[in-house]
């Protein structure tokens, strides 16, 4: 059996996009092709240190930041197949006003 490599049946990552919603609301995307079931283990941290965790079978975040503080929001994109994917976003500074 042959397998195009583009094959949904692998995963194709194709990267991120964080858009802001408001002051606080931010929307994180991971950009992908695959067939089968997935999970993407959020992670958040704020200056510096672990702040909370997420699952989700989504590919998409929204996240409200209600502490101000230097955020790094990192994700662990995995699959059964065995494709692993581990990225962050850009530092989000936020602020209360």
């Amino acid at each position: 059996v042959i397998i195009n490599e583009d094959s949904d049946y692998n995963l194709n990552y194709k990267g991120q996009i964080i858009e802001q919603i408001n002051e606080s609301t931010y929307k994180f995307s991971v950009e992908f092709d695959y067939s089968w079931n997935f999970n993407i283990k959020w992670y958040i941290y704020r200056n510096g240190g672990y702040y909370t965790s997420i699952n989700s079978t989504e590919k998409d975040l929204i996240y409200s930041f209600d502490e101000p503080g230097s955020y790094t929001v990192m994700y662990y994109l995995t699959t059964p197949n065995g494709d692993n994917e581990f990225w962050n976003f850009p530092i989000i500074n936020y602020s209360k006003d």
